[in-house]
């Protein structure tokens, strides 16, 4: 889910995956509830440490590699455009300068099968991939309108390659 606020000269687009983080909490929540319980009350249940700890791993797994955060945030002052991957502790960053973009567009290439969504900005040192074409839950050809709306930028819109 995308959310976006816009602040003067400045432009904060959120993608969010609400569904996979209540799928995180439907997994987990019953293990944690369960070893909380049993730890609190202390009986003597088989397996509550371990349940503990295999319900925070999945917490964790979870918000590190399947539902992960983007965040991008776009200057209109400057013409520089920041995307932010975060997991629960990793974080990749990613600069593109604005002035050098010509275009936004999604290449639809099939990939073992399947048509997948790569969304680029076009410019003149070439092409600059701005999404993780596995997660198949976002739909990058909104998001791609979405930028081109707000960075002016024309965009290309949907080629099969």
């Amino acid at each position: 889910m995308n959310f976006v606020s816009r602040k003067e000269r400045r432009v904060v687009i959120r993608q969010v995956p609400i569904v996979l983080l209540l799928v995180m909490v439907l997994f987990s929540a019953p293990m944690l509830a369960f070893s909380l319980l049993h730890i609190f009350r202390g009986t003597d249940a088989e397996g509550k440490y371990f349940t503990l700890l295999f319900g925070i791993f999945m917490i964790w797994v979870f918000l590190e590699f399947v539902a992960t955060r983007e965040r991008v945030n776009i200057d209109l002052e400057k013409r520089k455009m920041v995307r932010t991957v975060s997991g629960l502790f990793r974080k990749q960053i990613q600069k593109i300068d604005l002035k050098e973009m010509k275009e936004v567009g999604v290449e639809l290439p099939l990939v073992r099968g399947r048509r997948r969504q790569f969304l680029y900005m076009y410019g003149t040192n070439g092409k600059h991939l701005l999404n993780s074409p596995a997660k198949v839950y976002i739909d990058h050809r909104k998001m791609g309108r979405l930028l081109s709306e707000v960075t002016m930028l024309p965009y290309r819109g949907e080629q099969e390659i």
